[in-house]
């Protein structure tokens, strides 16, 4: 099964870089530099297996993503 990624950090350019090194595995990346940025990957994707996340982004920011991670599903890896 494809495990849906999500990587989550403040400079867009690190993000491509990380998800062009993944593109080859089993793996179907989400990206984004900002909580406006994320919202849509929650709207469009069932499942989040793995989030990633950068410290670059601010802690209230963070833990709003992080809270609606794990409220759309508890197994999600954080």
């Amino acid at each position: 099964m494809i495990k849906n990624i999500l990587l989550i950090g403040r400079k867009g350019i690190v993000l491509s870089d990380a998800k062009s090194e993944l593109q080859d595995l089993d793996f179907k990346i989400y990206t984004g530099t900002n909580v406006d940025e994320v919202w849509p990957v929650f709207a469009q994707v069932e499942r989040i297996d793995h989030v990633f996340m950068g410290a670059g982004i601010g802690l209230q920011k963070r833990l709003e993503i992080v809270r609606e991670v794990l409220v759309r599903s508890g197994e999600t890896c954080i």
